[in-house]
């Protein structure tokens, strides 16, 4: 079980590991990432993800689907799930724009490959005046 939810609400930053999770139904992973979501939102938390959580869901999904872990009904299925929890939280409070500077700035210290996690820290930073409590992975 994963840590328990602090008392005051605040805002929650989905990284794609846990929609990816979700949508394609992985393993000892889905029921978790769904469970962690649920107790933050059950205690008032406002969910947020970066446009590039799009871009890293679908490229993963696809993967699955080419490699044959998702048939094409599960991938069908994948999308569709996706779209909904993606519908389901907020982008930044001042867009993706917002993030672009400061997420590079992270990126170069550690390499091109890490430009995605420079942009969901910088989201949670973004939602500190919400109470963000950061980003949830499973």
């Amino acid at each position: 079980m994963g840590p328990t939810p602090p008392s005051s609400a605040g805002a929650l930053v989905l990284d794609a590991n846990v929609v990816i999770a979700i949508s394609s139904k992985e393993t000892g992973r889905d029921a978790l990432a769904t469970t962690e979501i649920t107790n933050y939102v059950n205690s008032g938390y406002r969910l947020y993800s970066p446009g590039v959580i799009v871009a890293e869901t679908l490229y993963v999904l696809c993967r699955k689907k080419t490699n044959g872990s998702l048939s094409l009904s599960d991938y069908a299925t994948a999308i569709a799930t996706f779209e909904r929890v993606k519908a389901s939280n907020m982008p930044p409070p001042d867009g993706d724009i917002s993030l672009i500077q400061r997420a590079e700035q992270i990126g170069s210290g550690y390499g091109c490959s890490r430009s995605a996690d420079g942009i969901i820290y910088c989201s949670c930073r973004a939602t500190d005046g919400d109470g963000a409590n950061g980003a949830i992975y499973v």
